[in-house]
Formats: structure tokens, sequence, C-alpha cells
């Protein structure tokens, strides 16, 4: 911790220091690179004699809760670790067992990063173990407790907010060596200039800033942008794609690391003829080398968002290495007894290994935690699943199930599970997610059917427990079942009704799979259990105006696309060019198209009533007057007839009613095809 982070850190502390006297919870809140960790280290020097725990709660995996507890516990006696590692013993028996042991010691407990629920879906169980742990220790009025968070505090915590205060000297000591690159020598000499402008950014800010004037934003816009992430997104959207890519593969890594692993990783696949990045976007702290979170974060949110596609081929490759790297680690803190580091380091080669993907080397291990196996299952299982998800558009119609690759991650899903449940019998997450695993393999309905079951006696407060349990069984042709599974989901999860996520998770797909086997009653049920707040976008119309799809079709009143909206239908016909003014029109669509007739299904506005009607026309009648010469059945049309040109002239929309939907996932007709692929 160099001199200008111990500077813009010592306020925050300062105030802390005194809360903590004063036996309050406290939270230090910051943006992001404000040095919120550093307040914590500056927090440790100053307690006096009081000892004191640090941990931290990764914001990236499914293991903030084991990895808090397990570094905790390296900290307390042998025998809490030991018993921290003996995978049989349930987790809030570890919970308190550590807590207690903190207690005990009238502990000051530094938890960095806290994990908070994440706004908008249900927690998952790898949620809920760090939000127990830090209740736990919230509990425990002999433990004074310190978080740190770039949102919101935790309840009953007393805030204290660390705002950076640069002054001219720390903004140019912030630039310090980027003008030994002639690249960065005119923007350093600019924004040292500028120093009072960047008096409330962080030194990773300046950088930043830095870079991005050299790449020739002016001075004023990039003073300007709104925060951390602002510039951390400016600065990686103008990399060249090499470097994103070499940035994304160390943006794996969680916790420092050598040098020489850093290089390895950022020389996966070749191409790097330039690391000039490494100057703005790596730091070294005192354990090593890594990104900043707000450039790993930013990074994460470009690929979801599609602006920075990653390469996941060669992030598994980078995953691995990392794996390498925390692997010599943990051998070299274990022979020199550092057991919180070796700890730590085993805890981030199970992380790196788990999002790789590699099932066959985690298996191979004894893991601490039955939620690092659910972990695993999550982790492979997601992989199969996407696999199969992206197969060949023309695989649908008839789904000859997932490929061998898929396949091989889908069963090792289920060995993970099976490891979870020969350890916890009850952990609901095992027992659903085996169960929704077998469910896309198709093999057994029957365990599918008990494991889903399995999984609604342990836990029924889990929405996607009831949602894809009603699925299977709609999946399965067993309506009456899946109706009586609907309403007892519907009494179960009635407080939820507030949530958004309740109808994104349960009615969702409930309604697009009845919508996709035809089952309109049961899917205007579902539909009409939504309220109004939440029926106004996302997925929502477009399940809407399937349901009138094929409810017009059953009634013959098929005759608008599904994309015009219901309220716009009769303003007039949508397939007239310019000036064109119809003297008559009406909607219709293409019932029979084949080598003997073409009949059109069309409706049309008379005396305020709407009259529906079928035309017929042999195939080169239909050729004189329409634009398209042989439209498929399902083919919308407008018949129009115009003063000037003496008779009927018929256009074709290009929408079709499948256009709007996806298909559901797995495949509805799964056990069908599984079955004729393989009747055994």
């Amino acid at each position: 911790m160099n001199d200008v982070w111990v500077t813009l850190a010592r306020p925050a502390a300062d105030l802390a220091v005194r809360a903590i006297q004063q036996n309050e919870v406290v939270a230090v809140i910051g943006a992001p690179t404000t040095g919120k960790s550093n307040v914590l280290r500056l927090i440790a020097q100053q307690v006096g004699a009081a000892p004191v725990f640090w941990t931290r709660m990764p914001t990236v995996g499914d293991d903030a809760g084991p990895v808090a507890l397990a570094s905790l516990a390296a900290q307390l006696e042998p025998d809490v670790l030991a018993a921290v590692k003996d995978v049989d013993r349930p987790w809030r028996d570890k919970v308190d067992l550590v807590v207690g042991a903190l207690a005990g010691r009238d502990a000051v407990v530094l938890v960095d990063d806290l994990r908070q629920p994440a706004h908008g879906t249900q927690p998952l169980v790898f949620d809920d173990q760090a939000a127990e742990l830090f209740a736990a220790l919230l509990r425990q009025s002999r433990i004074r407790l310190v978080t740190t968070s770039s949102e919101r505090p935790p309840h009953r915590a007393t805030a204290v907010k660390v705002v950076p205060t640069m002054d001219a000297a720390m903004v140019a000591r912030a630039v310090e060596g980027l003008e030994a690159d002639p690249y960065f020598a005119d923007a350093v000499t600019a924004v040292r200039a500028a120093g009072p402008q960047f008096s409330r950014h962080s030194p990773v800010e300046v950088r930043l800033a830095v870079d991005l004037v050299a790449r020739g934003l002016p001075l004023d816009v990039v003073v300007a942008m709104p925060g951390p992430r602002s510039l951390a997104r400016a600065f990686l959207t103008r990399l060249p794609r090499h470097e994103q890519l070499a940035l994304q593969r160390l943006a794996v890594l969680r916790v420092p690391c050598d040098r020489s692993t850093v290089d390895e990783i950022a020389a996966i696949g070749g191409g790097l003829a330039s690391r000039r990045w490494e100057s703005v976007a790596l730091y070294e702290s005192g354990d090593g080398w890594v990104l900043p979170a707000v450039i790993t974060d930013e990074l994460r949110a470009l690929a979801a968002d599609g602006r920075l596609p990653p390469d996941p081929a060669r992030i598994d490759e980078a995953r691995h290495v990392a794996a390498q790297f925390h692997q010599r680690a943990f051998m070299g803190a274990a022979a020199l007894g550092a057991v919180p580091d070796a700890v730590r380091h085993e805890l981030e080669l199970v992380h790196q290994l788990t999002q790789a993907g590699d099932a066959p080397a985690l298996l191979a291990r004894s893991l601490w935690f039955v939620t690092q196996y659910d972990a695993l299952g999550r982790s492979v299982g997601l992989r199969g699943a996407e696999l199969y998800r992206r197969r060949p558009i023309e695989a649908l119609p008839r789904d000859a199930g997932p490929s061998p690759e898929a396949e091989r991650y889908l069963r090792a899903a289920l060995m993970a599970y099976d490891r979870a449940l020969a350890h916890d019998p009850r952990d609901a997450y095992a027992l659903h997610y085996r169960a929704y695993n077998a469910d896309i393999l198709a093999e057994d309905a029957t365990a599918v059917y008990d494991g889903y079951r399995a999984a609604l006696e342990v836990d029924a407060d889990q929405v996607w427990h009831h949602g894809r349990f009603i699925t299977f069984l709609i999946t399965r042709g067993r309506r009456e079942d899946a109706r009586a599974a609907w309403d007892a989901a519907l009494r179960q999860l009635d407080g939820l009704r507030e949530e958004r996520w309740f109808y994104d998770q349960l009615h969702r797909p409930v309604a697009l799979l009845l919508l996709h086997r035809g089952n309109t009653t049961f899917a205007r049920e579902v539909l009409a259990d939504v309220p109004a707040g939440f029926a106004g976008g996302g997925w929502f119309p477009a399940l809407e105006r399937r349901l009138q799809v094929l409810e017009e079709l059953a009634d013959g009143r098929l005759v608008f696309p599904p994309n015009i909206p219901v309220d716009d239908r009769w303003k007039g016909p949508t397939l007239v060019w310019g000036a064109e003014r119809p003297e008559r029109w009406a909607p219709g669509w293409v019932e029979v198209s084949d080598d003997q007739r073409v009949v059109v299904r069309y409706a049309e506005q008379l005396a305020g009533a709407v009259v529906y009607g079928r035309a017929e026309y042999l195939p080169s009648q239909f050729r004189a007057l329409c634009d398209v010469a042989s439209p498929p059945a399902g083919t919308f049309v407008e018949r129009l007839w115009f003063a000037d040109r003496g008779g009927e002239v018929i256009r074709c929309h290009r929408s079709q009613p499948e256009d709007e939907l996806p298909y559901p996932f797995p495949p509805s007709a799964r056990y069908l095809n599984r079955r004729a692929a393989d009747p055994r």
C-alpha cells in the first residue's frame, strides 16, 4: 500500500475505528477503486490489542460463504479448521463453531466485499450461505464487525464512506512511470496539469484517464465521465481485440498471482504485439499481480451484453494455468506451515477447476463443502445445457438429443450431484438439479419425477422447484397432475407475488411450454395470473400474442400476423406503398397452398361487423395477383383493391407466428425422440 493509498484511506479508517470502539457494526462503502480494502488494512493496524480476523466474500463464483468461513477457520485452532474441512458436517454447525470461537476472543472481524443478495431473482443456496454467515457474525455482540461494499450498507451498520480527495501532488504520483512510454507522455503532462479536476478520482481512475487521453479523447470529456465503471468501459472498448481477449483471460483471477502466471495467461493464443494495457490495467498488491475489480466487472458486463464476446476455450485454458499456480502456491504454503495462505490457494484451485468444468479433476479430490459439489454440478450442467440449447436450427423439429460433448457435461453434473447427495441426502439443490439434468437427458422419467418431488419436499419455497416439476408433467402429458402442481405452487409461493422474478421464473416457462403444446385453455389461465403491472413488457406480450394466434386459428379467425398489435389491426392496410390508397382491403392467411389450389382465409369489416370468408384460386391465378409466386401455407397476406388497377392485388407479409418465441428448453418431445432413437 503506497503513500497515496494510505493518505486516501486514512480519513475513513479513523472514522471506522472510532465506531468500532463504540461497538458499532461498520460498513465501509465506496465506489469501485476507491480503496476500501486499504481502509481495512489501516483498521487492522489501529484497533490496538484486539485480535483481528480478515476474510473475504468473492463476488464471482458460487463459493462466497465457504471461502469466507474457511478463511476465518484457518486463522483459528487446527481443530476448528479440521471441523470446517469435514464435508459431512452440516454447514450451520460449521458456522456456529467458527463464529463461537471468534466471539470467545472478542475479535474484530473484517469482511472484504460483503456478498449481498442480488435484486431481481430468488437467491440460490450459494447466496444463502454467505447471508447465513454474515447474519451469524452480526448476532454476536462480542464480535466487532467491519464490512466493505460498493453497494448499500447492510442492515444495522454504520456507513463510513470512502471518497477520494486527491491534490495535484497525489495525481502526479498516481501516474508515475507512465511517462516513460512516449505513447503516454503528452497525456501524462495533460492530466498532471489538470490535477485539480481529478480531485475526486482514485489512482486507478487517473491512470485510466491517461490512457483515454492518449487515445485521443478530449480531456474535458474524460474528466466528465461519471465514475470508474464508465472509465473502465471506455478503456476496454477502445482496446484492440487481441488485448481485450488477454484481459478477459486475466479476469479469471480472483486473487493476486505471480508475474510468470500473468505472462503465461496473457500470452495464450499469441498475437500480443503490444502489452501497453499492463501499465494501466494491471497493478501489484503485496501478494502479486491482479486486475482491478472494476476492470473485471466491466469485462463480464460487456461479455454479457454481447459487446466483447469471449473465447471460451482460451478462458478454460487460462483457468487451468491459474489452477496450476494455486496448486504450486498451496504446496509451498503448506510446506512452510502458512495455513491461511494454504487454505486460500486450495479454495482458489477448486474455484478455477469448477469454472473450467473439469469434473474429473475435482471428483478425484476431497472437497470440504457439499455446496462445492453443487457448484461443480451447476458449472458442468450449464455447459451441457447451453451446448444442447445452441444445436443447429434444423435439429429442432425432430430433436435427436444432446451432442456427445453436451451429454458428457450433463452426465458429469449427475456425478457431481450424486457426490453431494452422498454427503447430504437432503441437499435440495442437488436433488432438484440432478433431476433437471436427468430430465434433459430424458432417459428415466420415473427417476426424474422422484427427484423433483424429493426437492419439493425438502424446500417448497424455491420457485424453480415448482416450475420445472410442472413443465416436466406437461411434457409427459400428465395434464391433471400439472394443473394440481400449478395450483399447489400458487398456494405455496403466494408471498412472492410482489416480485417480478416470480412471474419470470414460474409463469413464463410454464406458459411457453403450454403454448408450444397447443394447450390454450391452461395457458390463458397461467397468463391471466400475471398482474397488469408486470404484463406490460418483456416476455408477456409475445406470449399473449401467441395465445391469441392459437385461439384465432382454432376458431377460424386468424387473419392478422402476430406482430400487429390488436388495437392497430383495423386502422388500415400495412402493405401499401407511397401514396397508394386502396378502395377496399381484407387481411388474410394462406390456409392451403399446393399445385392444385391456393386457399386464403380472410376477413372484412362490413357495416361495422367483421365478416370472415375464404377465397380459392388456381395457382396460376394466384401468381398473377401476388408479389410472391408460391407462398407456403401459413403466410399472412393482404387482399387489396385499387380503383385504377381494375381488380385485386395480393401482397404477403414476411413474418410467421413462429418467429416471436423460442422453442422451449429442454425440448418438449425429448422423451418421445429418445424412445424412437433407442427403442429399448
